[in-house]
């Protein structure tokens, strides 16, 4: 009887194929929605012989939307396309004619989003149901459990949705918002944004180095989509990164079909 050349190879103990394709996510400026990195084939499981007994999280705030000053920009930019793009069968943005801004209501501005797949809000609370699954073991339910919270509203907000998610549910316990304020004055501290460091707030060669770094790929996207569009595209480098922003904080507010 003939045996197949795979019967006399040893069952393999670790998968060579990669399942990582592309992702969207990973291409969506900062603003995107969370998405984990690429893992290294370790398992996220406590190992049998290890106990946790103690855990900290870190985190800022979910998804969300675009601030005001950021919105303006994207906004200023779709009415730009808008008036300047041809209708041609080649052009990559010919959409943008009948494209309505993703931002309908200004008072969202700098909002946790609240429906949709990417909602930050509910993200962080199944999040916060998650961790309690994982280390109800830690929990004090005497105690009150402090949270602490920088002052912005999509930060607070962030918080309390990951705390009704830890607490929910029938668990047992309770919490309590701490809330820091944002200001310059503070110092620096693990929940502020990068107000709390002017040094790196304000420094030029920052800057510098970030558009050495990524002026060559901008440029040379905003060259194709001119040429694609024709004589009436006028996009700019500064153009190129807005559409990034563009993309991942609509991804936020409403799903996106790629």
């Amino acid at each position: 009887m003939a045996t197949s050349a795979t019967a006399l190879i040893s069952p393999r103990p670790y998968q060579q194929q990669s399942n990582d394709q592309f992702n969207a996510l990973k291409y969506l400026s900062t603003g995107a929605a969370f998405h984990e990195a690429t893992g290294h084939g370790i398992s996220k499981e406590t190992p049998d012989q290890c106990v946790i007994d103690q855990a900290h999280l870190l985190m800022r705030h979910g998804e969300r939307y675009p601030t005001a000053s950021s919105g303006k920009k994207m906004q200023e930019l779709l009415e730009k396309l808008k008036s300047s793009t041809t209708e041609t069968v080649y052009n990559p943005l010919g959409f943008v004619h009948d494209y309505e801004f993703f931002v309908s209501n200004s008072s969202d501005y700098g909002k946790e989003t609240y429906y949709g797949p990417y909602s930050g809000l509910a993200d962080a609370f199944f999040f916060g149901s998650e961790l309690r699954q994982r280390y109800n073991h830690l929990v004090d339910a005497d105690h009150t459990l402090p949270v602490f919270t920088a002052g912005e509203k999509r930060v607070y907000d962030t918080a309390k949705a990951f705390s009704q998610g830890f607490f929910g549910n029938g668990y047992s316990g309770d919490f309590q918002l701490i809330s820091i304020p944002e200001k310059e004055e503070q110092g620096a501290n693990s929940l502020h944004n990068k107000d709390g460091c002017p040094n790196f707030d304000n420094d030029d060669n920052v800057d510098s180095a970030l558009e050495d770094e990524n002026l060559q790929y901008a440029q040379y996207e905003a060259d194709r989509l001119n040429k694609l569009g024709g004589s009436g595209y006028n996009i700019t480098v500064d153009d190129i990164f807005i559409m990034g922003d563009y993309c991942a904080y609509e991804n936020n507010v409403r799903e996106m079909v790629w």
